[in-house]
C-alpha cells in the first residue's frame, strides 16, 4: 500500500496526523488463492489539535 498523509485544514490551520489505521480484506479459496479484489474498509485517522477555541467557532 503506498504511503499517505492526512491532515485536517481549517482557516489557514493545518492540524497534521498523529496516528493512522486502515483495514483492508480479500477472499481467499481453500488453498489460499485471491478470488475478489481487496476490499478497502474505513481510514480513521487521528489527528493533533492544540487547545483552542478555533474549532469552537
Amino acid at each position: 500500500m503506498p504511503p499517505f498523509s492526512v491532515q485536517l485544514r481549517v482557516a489557514s490551520y493545518v492540524f497534521p496526523e498523529r496516528h493512522c489505521t486502515c483495514r483492508t480484506s480479500q477472499a481467499t479459496d481453500s488453498r489460499g488463492r485471491a478470488v475478489t479484489k481487496m476490499q478497502h474498509h474505513a481510514v480513521d485517522p487521528l489527528l493533533y489539535v492544540p487547545n483552542h477555541d478555533l474549532l469552537l467557532a
